[in-house]
This record gives C-alpha cells, structure tokens and sequence, in this order.
C-alpha cells in the first residue's frame, strides 16, 4: 500500500510538472526570468522583442552656462534568459528647452547640442560576460508623450560597426 501511495504521489508531482511547464505557444506576456527583475513593457532591440529589466531616465539641469541632459538606460532580458541589453543615450539640450525631435548620433567629443550620444551593453548571463561598444553615427527620434511618456525610435552604429536599432514606449 506504501508503494502505491509513492507512486500515486510521483505521478501526481510529474503530472504538475507537465501541466505547468506546456504553454500554448502564442503567449505574449513579458518573460519572467529567475533571478532576473522586470517591469511591465517591453523594448525592441535589433528587431527582436524583449522584457523590459531597466527603464531609467536622469534629467539634469544645466543652468545658465551648460545646456539641460537626459539621460535614458534601457535594457531588455532576451525570451531565453541568457542575455540582456542595454542602450544607454544622453542628450543635451539648450537649458529649458523640452526634449524631442531627431537628434544625430555622434560620438562624445564631436558632440555638442541637440546631440546624442550613447553606448550599447550586451550582458551574457551564464557563463557571465559583458560587452560594451560606443555609438558613433546615426540618428534617434525622441517623441514625448504626455506626462513623463516618452518613445524612443533609435538607428545607430557602434564603433565596430554594428547596427543597432531600437523601439521604445514607457512612462518614466
């Protein structure tokens, strides 16, 4: 009787295990990795979709001798979990001025105004390595929405020459 309580129990247990490991296949919910926090949303990212891991935005203001910045970091966790992300731009506008429009993608010392200028992160979680390469040439176009919403349509290439996109919604 042992023996058949054991093995009702193991099935029972595999049979869970089953049941919530099988999905539908056209979930389009974020991906929820272990050990890894997201926010609600997504960022495309080179054409692929990813879960939002960071969405952070730093307003500083200039005064009357340097001109406003906003920085953005965004990051995105792959739907595998082995990789995240990450597009870091700063703009610097004319202080007061409000942010939006397209601005030129430049590399930090050939930058001035109504610039951008950024770097792209590639994190590979296990084994654990990190990438970073500058953004030098390109263009983003920064629309705000209302509030504190802001979109984010970026085409840039890095130092090396890689061509990195992006598409971005959130309320900050």
């Amino acid at each position: 009787m042992k023996f058949l309580t054991q093995l009702s129990f193991a099935l029972i247990l595999c049979s869970f295990f089953i049941m919530t490991s099988c999905g539908d296949g056209d979930d389009k919910d974020p991906v929820a990795c272990t050990g890894i926090t997201t926010l609600d949303g997504t960022v495309k990212i080179n054409g692929d979709t990813h879960t939002l891991t960071i969405a952070q935005l730093l307003v500083n203001a200039g005064g009357a001798v340097f001109g406003d910045t906003y920085a953005f970091q965004i990051a995105g966790v792959n739907s595998d979990c082995t990789e995240v992300l990450s597009v870091f731009l700063t703009f610097t506008v004319p202080s007061g001025a409000t942010l939006g429009g397209t601005y030129d993608i430049k590399d930090f010392f050939s930058a001035s105004d109504d610039d951008a200028t950024g770097s792209f992160i590639t994190q590979i979680l296990d084994p654990i390595s990190q990438s970073s390469e500058d953004l030098t040439g390109g263009d983003v176009k920064v629309t705000k929405g209302q509030g504190n919403e802001y979109t984010l349509d970026m085409n840039a290439t890095t130092v090396t020459g890689n061509v990195i996109g992006l598409e971005f919604t959130h309320t900050f």
